[in-house]
């Protein structure tokens, strides 16, 4: 019997494939939440100091 582990099976690696899909849109919206959220705080900054 070799030592080498079985291959992923097709269910699996598409399983994989879902896991990391997700967790990049995740990632991605996250990141636009954040960089929308940061410019709102310097708008209101800006607006304020010019008040």
């Amino acid at each position: 019997m070799s030592a080498t582990p079985p291959l992923p099976r097709h269910d699996e690696a598409r399983f994989l494939s879902r896991v990391l899909t997700v967790a990049g849109v995740f990632i991605a919206v996250a990141t636009v939440w954040t960089l929308r959220n940061l410019l709102l705080l310097l708008f209101g900054a800006a607006v304020l100091a010019t008040a």
